[in-house]
């Protein structure tokens, strides 16, 4: 067993009145607690080595994924622009959704007059509340791609 190891296998006895114990096959293993402590301080002193700036690296990563998130809706924006009146609304918004890295949800309920109830939900990454577009109805199609219509309208 490595030093590293050895540390990092004293992570699986945290539950309460767990123990820790080592096995050592002969009188020559170092599993003093000064033994454990040393090894404790090489694995530290490895990590910390590289002089890694984590704060600066955080910020890089967050805007990496700032540009790659725009520059998927774009895609998806230009996707919409492309495809709308070609395919059915419905499959132009979840190819959108596709492309946006978004949740669309439909839901259907029938109302009290008889009319089918589309709501239709797209869910965009770090905006709080979803687009919403609801339509009524005799038909659940019908229902669905006037919705679909509607919902494409007010995203574009």
């Amino acid at each position: 067993q490595t030093p590293v190891s050895l540390v990092q296998s004293r992570g699986r006895a945290r539950q309460a009145d767990s123990k820790f114990i080592v096995l050592a096959e002969s009188d020559k293993a170092e599993r003093s607690i000064a033994g454990i402590y040393r090894a404790e301080m090489l694995q530290y002193s490895k990590v910390t080595a590289n002089n890694y700036d984590c704060a600066k690296n955080v910020k890089e990563v967050k805007a990496r994924n700032q540009i790659s998130h725009m520059n998927r809706l774009k895609n998806a924006v230009e996707f919409l622009q492309r495809k709308r009146g070609e395919i059915p609304a419905i499959a132009v918004l979840k190819g959108y959704a596709i492309k946006a890295s978004c949740e669309f949800d439909e839901i259907y309920r029938k109302e009290k007059d008889g009319k089918w109830r589309c709501d239709l939900n797209i869910f965009m990454p770090g905006i709080a509340k979803p687009i919403r577009m609801s339509r009524s109805h005799t038909s659940k199609k019908n229902a669905k791609s006037a919705a679909a219509d509607a919902l494409l309208d007010t995203i574009i």
